[in-house]
């Protein structure tokens, strides 16, 4: 049977400890101590904006608008979220006061699609092609799950599909899934069958720890702006940041990860 990361009905081995991690920590005390499980409690908002703080982190023009809307309009509902970067082949997740809590390399689904139909959902694993290997774009309300490959978190479930976030699966050698996570290539970050996968260790020291509870995940579209895509309409936003803005098509492959 094929290691399907979408399908809740397959098996499939953890996936060993993943190598060459290319993380950006915000402190070592902030991952080390993630804040104790408490009540959500309802942001009041003022004329001032809000803007997520990505520390020394690179971005693109797209990351910066979402995350900022996101904290603008409490789209994160108060709690940590994680912005997936689809088109960049990488995610970022932050604290509930939108500081940057680390930034990962990820693979995502095979085909670039921004939408998952509900036929293609409940297709069986003998049906399935490429054309259906998408992770849908969003603003998706999370949890976290056990799954096959260890804790991690589910942000989209339909009848016979069930999408996560979890660690890269390295049981098919012939795809190379490690070698992907490492690779600048942004073509090698598809290859998924719909989860999004993310190196062992940021699973373990940061999905867990924050996103084990409730959680908001956006998944950014790749087939037209997210502005068009998340309806933003809530003012002017400034993107460029000196020295931390990149282009769209960019991997940033340089991070740090402080002791």
């Amino acid at each position: 049977m094929s290691p399907w990361c979408r399908k809740v009905f397959h098996a499939a081995a953890a996936g060993s400890f993943a190598l060459g991690i290319a993380i950006h920590f915000g402190s070592a005390e902030t991952v080390s101590a993630p804040p104790a499980k408490v009540a959500k409690t309802t942001l009041q908002f003022s004329d001032v904006r809000l803007t997520a703080d990505f520390k020394d982190a690179t971005f693109t023009a797209d990351v910066r608008i979402v995350a900022d809307w996101m904290l603008r309009n409490n789209k994160h509902e108060s709690g940590p979220f994680i912005i997936a970067d689809k088109a960049g082949g990488v995610m970022y997740a932050f604290d509930r006061a939108g500081v940057l809590i680390a930034k990962s390399p990820a693979l995502y689904g095979k085909t670039r699609s921004d939408s998952l139909t509900e036929k293609q959902a409940a297709m069986s694993i003998s049906e399935v092609t490429n054309a259906d290997k998408v992770t849908p774009a969003g603003l998706f309300r999370a949890k976290g799950a056990d799954t096959v490959y260890g804790k991690g978190v589910v942000f989209a479930e339909y009848a016979r599909t069930r999408l996560t976030i979890h660690q890269v699966f390295l049981g098919n050698k012939a795809e190379g899934r490690q070698g992907r996570m490492q690779s600048e290539s942004l073509a090698d970050h598809r290859v998924t069958f719909g989860c999004i996968n993310a190196p062992a260790e940021f699973i373990s020291r940061v999905v867990v720890p924050y996103f084990g509870g409730e959680s908001v995940i956006a998944v950014l579209p790749e087939t037209q702006s997210a502005v068009s895509f998340f309806g933003i309409e809530d003012g002017v936003v400034e993107v460029l940041i000196a020295g931390n803005a990149v282009g769209a098509g960019r991997l940033a492959a340089t991070h740090h990860r402080s002791n």
